[in-house]
Formats: structure tokens, sequence, C-alpha cells
């Protein structure tokens, strides 16, 4: 059996290693045999940089690293081609005068390895001047690669002096590149989001944007056959020693790690980097989220008091994904290009698409992540919490989970300096939200929204929270609205449960009331 490429991203060492490689060369040869300039955006650690290494072994002409996979069966015509390859993850870049070196440095090994005789310039654009020349002065056309390009600015994001510093340079080096782009058989830029006056979109004008193209959209992540078709052997493996059927186990991934959407009409794909982690731990973890928590996305949300309820659900127009500035980063889309947020739907008539998070691996690990920053307790005490109110419902108690939920709030401190209504209504949709991931949650009725519907096997819990209020107008609303009315044919025990919480007390007040509606 094959192994589990993990934190592998080098083509030739995967297919000389005997790891499994993921076929995607039809896509690839697509690409190239197409337009000759393209830029794909996806999230961090999907394979961004595989694809990369494989665009670069494939212009190399190395025939036999692709031998079994589609494109060798292809008209594809394997000429050779030298190829600039600049990974800017891999360039130092803590400050602009350190990204200059390195990119210097970094050019300078490509001209070694072409055995070209240049003297190294310690300024960006005469050294890439010079080794363009140079390569084509040797071969006939030349091929860019680069690979995470915004990487040196999402670093500094959360300080804008030394991003304005580094996008100079990195403006400096694509003016080049702009003005010998005739020079070019191929471009192909990877990154996570477009950043305005960086020259590349501005004056790469014919760089096509492929990343909510529908034919690319499965170009990066693992679908659903692919899943089946090259690790279908760790699966049922996994299935075995957790008693599960092969079914059961598949539905539990699916839930957990799949679920990107590329393209309003793009198949949804699993993360490949979560997915290759359980493959080998065999445990259903946060293995993508845990890689990086996403800060400075709760630095936006706490800059523009964006109500974190409004993240799943909303809509992102086409025209909202061009190109953004450093000092003026538009929340969800930056969520939705970091991988927080993925397409649910699309309306072709408007251009718009409605988002939402995933799976339940960035759902739950971003709102516990959430939580922590926003009130100082510990992920894992959060987790016991939401595990407690859980136990709590599945039993029935509902004065346990009151008790519950009024222990984790005295447990937040007393300082909060944000409007203190916005704050807890957002502390109580997460709290809820973390509950109903493994339940419902947010129901939508003909005449009105739920604040939070949870079903359990035996109970249907219908919540609302007032604020400053009591329990009885809360329960009011609920039975005047008659929110449960959809629910009255499901044969469950149907609650209404109106709280109330107290800004002075910081805390659910103790009138809460519960209706039963129906039961069983």
């Amino acid at each position: 059996m094959k192994h589990l490429p993990l934190n592998l991203s080098d083509f030739e060492q995967l297919i000389t290693g005997n790891y499994i490689y993921v076929d995607k060369t039809q896509y690839i040869y697509n690409l190239v045999q197409g337009t000759k300039f393209h830029f794909l955006s996806r999230p961090r650690r999907f394979g961004k940089s595989l694809l990369v290494s494989t665009l670069d072994k494939l212009f190399k002409g190395k025939k036999k690293l692709f031998n079994d996979l589609w494109i060798s069966k292809s008209d594809y015509d394997w000429t050779i081609y030298p190829v600039i390859m600049i990974d800017f993850s891999a360039v130092g870049s803590n400050t602009s005068s350190d990204l200059k070196i390195s990119l210097v440095n970094r050019l300078m090994e490509i001209a070694e390895e072409y055995d070209l005789e240049i003297s190294k310039n310690p300024i960006v654009e005469d050294m890439t001047r010079s080794l363009i020349n140079a390569l084509i002065k040797k071969y006939d056309k030349v091929v860019l690669l680069v690979d995470e390009y915004d990487h040196p600015l999402l670093k500094h994001i959360d300080n804008e002096e030394v991003a304005r510093s580094v996008l100079e340079v990195l403006k400096g080096f694509y003016h080049v590149i702009k003005s010998n782009s005739g020079k070019f058989k191929n471009i192909f830029v990877t990154g996570i989001t477009k950043f305005s006056k960086a020259s590349l979109f501005s004056g790469l004008n014919n760089l096509q944007d492929i990343s909510l193209d529908n034919r690319y959209g499965t170009i990066l992540g693992y679908t659903s056959e692919e899943i089946n078709s090259y690790f279908s052997d760790f699966i049922k493996h996994i299935a075995e020693k957790r008693n599960q059927s092969y079914g059961e186990l598949i539905d539990l991934m699916r839930s957990w790690y799949n679920g990107y959407q590329f393209g309003g009409k793009s198949v949804k794909v699993y993360n490949p980097f979560s997915i290759l982690y359980f493959l080998d731990k065999e445990e259903l973890e946060n293995y993508w989220f845990a890689t990086g928590t996403p800060s400075f996305l709760l630095t936006l949300i706490k800059k523009y008091q964006y109500p974190i309820q409004d993240l799943s659900g909303s809509l992102l127009n086409i025209l909202d994904l061009g190109t953004f500035d450093i000092g003026k980063l538009p929340l969800v889309p930056i969520f939705f290009q970091a991988g927080y947020l993925t397409i649910k739907d699309y309306n072709p008539a408007t251009q718009n698409y409605t988002l939402e998070y995933p799976n339940h691996e960035v759902e739950s690990a971003f709102l516990s992540y959430f939580l922590n920053e926003t009130t100082a307790i510990p992920i894992a005490s959060v987790k016991n919490y939401v595990f407690s109110l859980q136990q709590a419902l599945v039993n029935d108690d509902i004065d346990s989970f009151i008790n519950v939920l009024h222990q984790f709030l005295c447990t937040i401190p007393y300082d909060i300096h944000i409007p203190l209504e916005k704050y807890y209504q957002s502390i109580f949709y997460v709290i809820f939200q973390l509950i109903g991931s493994y339940v419902n949650v947010e129901i939508k009725t003909n005449i009105g929204r739920i604040d939070t519907t949870i079903e359990t096997k035996n109970c249907i819990y219908i919540f609302e929270l007032k604020i400053d209020s009591t329990g009885s107008k809360a329960l009011h609303q609920i039975e005047d609205k008659k929110y449960y009315e959809r629910f009255l044919g499901l044969n469950k025990i149907i609650k209404l449960i109106g709280l109330s919480f107290d800004t002075k007390l910081k805390n659910i007040s103790s009138n809460y009331k519960v209706k039963i509606i129906s039961s069983r």
C-alpha cells in the first residue's frame, strides 16, 4: 500500500517515494493548453504548493514522473522550458530589506541551476531583468511559477507600515515581469487573496483568475470519488477499528472535512490536509484549523464590530472579490478566501454567492476560538461547558442546562469595554451554535426567525432570548409567532424556553420560562 503524503508538496518526491498522488493532471493539461497566464486563490494548506511543484516538473519535461497519470496518455508535447519558480512562503520577509536580500538570493540560485553567468545584483528589479534576459538568450521561452505570492503581505497584515514597505519590493519584481510578459510561455501564480497595488493584478491585466472557475473547482482538494478511489483501504481499516461500517465512517468524514466549494456549480471537495492527517492518526480532530489560528480575522471582527452570527448565510457578490487594499480589508471576502466560509449556493441572475462554514471542523474550531478570544475562557473549558450543556438537553434537564449556562457566564471577565448587548448576543449565538453543531441550530420559519432550535432524540427545544426583559416575554414571542408549528408532526416532545439576560448582572436571570407544547 502506498504511503500517505503528509506534509509533502514536492511532486517528484511523492512519485519516487511511493506516496499516493491524487491525479490532477487532466486539469493541469487543460490549464497549460489554454490561456497563458493564471492566478489561483485557495486557503492555506490546500495543495497549492504541490500543484506548483507538479507544473515545475511538467515544464522541465520530466516525463517519467508522469507515467501512469492521465497526462501521459494525452497529446501533451513535453517541450522543455526553463522555470523561474519562487515560493514566497520560503523567502525571508521579516522586513522589506530581508525580502530584497532573500529574493535576490533565490533569483541567483535559479541562475546557477541553469549555469547562467550573471552578476549578483542587490536591486531586485535589475536582478530579475538579468535573469529573464539570460534565460531567453539560452532558451526560446521561460515559465514563471509563483507560489504564495501574498505570504509576505499576510505575514504583516496587522502592521500596515511594514506591509506597505514589503509591497514596494514586490511591486518592483512584478513590474519587471509585466514589462517582459511577452517572453513567458506560461505564468502561474497562487495565493490566498488578491491585494491591489502589487502590480501583479494591475500590471498583468491578462492574468486570468480561475479561483471560482467551475472548470477548475476541483483542481485542489479531494472529491468524494477521489476519496473512495485512492484512500478506500485506509478508510476500511479505520472503520473496522472503530466498529463502524464503511458508509458510517464516510458520513463522519464528510461532515468534518468536506464542504468546500470553489465555483457556483462546482463539486464540493474535502480539505486534503485534514483528510490525510485523519487517515494517519485515525482520530477526528481539527487538523487544518490547528495549523494557524485566524487572529487577524478576529481583529477585523472587533474593528468593524461585525456580528459573528451574520457570517454564515452572508451574501458575497462576485464583484466583492476584486483586489483589496492592505488598509481596507473587507471581512466576508477575506473569511471566504481564507477558507473559513465557503459557497453554499449561487444565484446567476444576481451573481451572489451565499456562504456558510464548510464543515464541522471549521465551524466548531473557529467558534470555540472566538469564545476563547472574547471571553478569556480556555478552549478546553469551552468544550467542557458545551458538552455539559449538550448532556443536559439529552437528559431533558433544563434546570441543569440553565445552571451550566450560568456558570459559564460567571467566568467571563467583568472589564469588557464593548457594547454589552451586541457582545452577549454574539456569545449566546456561539454557545448555541456549538451545541447545535451536533444537532440543529438557527432554523427559519415562514414568519420569523427562531433564536435557536435544538433537536435531540426525544425532544425539540425552541429557545428565545431577550436582553433586559423577562422569560415570560421571550416565551410569549415563541407562542405568538408559532415557531413550533413546523415540528408538530415529528412525534417528539416540543419544549418552548424563554430566557432573559440581565446586562447589569451580566448573566441569565432566574425567571426563565418553560412550556410543553406537545408530548409523544
